[in-house]
């Protein structure tokens, strides 16, 4: 049976902004929504592996339930600016995805979503709907799962799944809400009555239909007989504006929204954007990217002589202890190590490296020291980006300078290439200070250090080892002791099991995965 994947945007785009630690490129665009999408998207689409695939958007303009009622979803907080700024982007990135956005006129992206399962449900289709809306619930049925996106976890919904839960069928849960209201949408429901007795009237009498039909002769407590009469118009309101449209005139057929793949080339230009590098990696597109392919270059020798003729800027690096130079139209060997001293004695000769301290590091094992590099392409990217994971060649080369890079010695025209990219941005972005006077320098410092070292008493290393674990082996016999039995300590499984179901001490709500022994929990108890 073909699937199909449904996605509530506005819904999945707000709990990534909420749910990702606020995230910027460099140029001061907020991103971390857009990041928390992604991941989303991403885990769906591996699990569902859809044949069509749409996600559905609010619009600013007033639905039809606006219009029934003029406190439908007043009294809400605006949204955040930092929020707003990320939902035009996150529909671009949404079709980069594959996913086809659709947004209607007096319509909510639930009444998208409703009207798309019934599609689905006509044409022999299961359709799986993602969203952090409970609303959707009441759209399952037999071919129509939804995804419901929590704090912890993503819950597959099904019939069986939602009577478990809450006792009532799906297709009760409207009536449910129409007596208990939601005062996120300011839906009024009956004042007065709550989840748990709303649940209850319905299991027990089938429908809102059944709960007025029946209020004559029920055995309610005359406080909920008052509020069920007292409310009655009310809830029938609720009902009205917490039933999903299934009707929505999308003026499409399912085949509309076949799932198609990655767009990798709009991905790609979106993710560097963003500068969603781990994105790239993990979608396979660094690889297949319009990057410029490293020159093929042949690569000459020079001597001390053709370095005593070079002027302005060259690349250089050590490949097995051998020196190479570029100036991103040549490369050249350095003839021998007499050559490298004269190269490295030219304090008029701008010196480009990657990693400068590796390089100060592998020319001491050469027998020459050199501190005099005057821009390290690494420290240029953390620089402009501390927050990066990888600084290699090849990533920051394709990031930056749009290219990849060739096997060494070529690689060294990228270095070239990447120091015109990022000593520009450098300037731009004003942190010209910050990477010459404070990073630059300290590149030197720190490779001194590394390679002084410091001595270690390696006796008295192991005789303090051998007494931590004397120590840590006592205390595991003590703990074993008061639990009256020995465990896994290491085992976050066992130890709860331990605490909270032996030893009978208070505990946190459990998951799937046990009780919560993090540091936190711990250091209460």
């Amino acid at each position: 049976m073909k699937k199909l994947l449904a996605v509530d945007g506005n819904s999945i785009v707000n709990r990534a902004f909420y749910g990702v630690r606020p995230l910027s490129n460099r140029e001061g665009l907020p991103t971390n929504a857009l990041f928390g999408m992604v991941s989303i998207l991403e885990r769906n689409l591996e699990e569902v592996k859809p044949d069509f695939c749409a996600i559905a958007f609010d619009l600013k303009a007033p639905t039809f339930r606006h219009k029934m009622y003029d406190e439908y979803k007043a009294g809400r907080r605006p949204t955040p600016d930092d929020l707003l700024t990320q939902i035009p982007l996150a529909k671009e990135l949404a079709a980069a995805l594959g996913f086809t956005c659709l947004e209607k006129e007096g319509y909510e992206a639930d009444d998208i979503l409703g009207t798309l399962s019934a599609m689905a449900e006509k044409e022999d289709c299961e359709a799986y709907i993602l969203t952090g809306d409970r609303d959707a619930l009441q759209l399952i049925s037999d071919r129509v799962h939804v995804l419901l996106a929590t704090n912890t976890e993503t819950v597959d919904f099904t019939n069986q799944c939602f009577f478990e839960k809450y006792g009532v069928k799906p297709s009760q849960f409207v009536d449910v809400k129409a007596l208990m209201g939601d005062s996120s949408d300011h839906i009024p429901g009956v004042p007065g009555i709550g989840e748990k007795t709303a649940l209850k009237l319905i299991a027990e009498f089938g429908s809102l239909d059944g709960v007025y039909e029946q209020l004559p002769v029920a055995k309610h407590t005359p406080s909920v007989r008052a509020k069920l009469e007292g409310g009655k118009d009310s809830a029938y309101l609720s009902q009205t504006l917490a039933t999903i449209c299934r009707e929505v005139p999308l003026e499409s057929v399912l085949n509309d929204y076949a799932y198609n793949g990655l767009d990798r080339a709009r991905a790609l230009a979106l993710f560097q954007k963003f500068e969603f590098n781990a994105f790239i990696k993990r979608f396979g597109l660094a690889e297949a990217a319009p990057a410029e392919e490293a020159p093929q270059i042949e690569i000459g020798t020079i001597d001390a002589k053709g370095i005593l003729g070079l002027s302005d800027t060259v690349a250089f690096d050590l490949c097995d202890g051998v020196g190479y130079l570029s100036n991103g139209n040549w490369i050249r060997k350095i003839e021998n190590k007499d050559a490298v001293q004269v190269l490295l004695s030219r304090e008029d000769l701008k010196i480009v490296c990657h990693d400068a301290k590796r390089v100060y590091k592998e020319l001491e094992k050469e027998g020459i020291h050199w501190r005099g590099c005057a821009f390290d392409t690494m420290l240029g990217a953390y620089v402009l980006n501390a927050a990066e994971n990888s600084f290699e060649l090849a990533r920051l080369a394709f990031q930056y300078a749009q290219m990849t890079v060739a096997a060494a010695p070529a690689h060294i025209t990228a270095i070239f290439a990447l120091y015109q990219a990022l000593s520009a941005e450098i300037e731009k972005q004003g942190v010209a200070n910050l990477m010459y006077e404070i990073e630059m320098p300290l590149a030197a410092v720190l490779a001194d250090m590394e390679l002084i070292g410091f001595q270690v008493n390696r006796e008295g290393l192991a005789a303090y080892g051998k007494q931590l674990t004397e120590v840590s082996e006592a205390l595991a016999e003590r703990i074993y002791c008061f639990a009256g039995g020995e465990f896994n300590i290491q085992s976050p499984k066992q130890l709860g099991e331990v605490l909270f179901e032996r030893l009978g001490l208070p505990h946190g709500k459990k998951t799937k995965t046990g009780y919560s022994t993090n540091a936190e929990v711990l250091e209460k108890l």
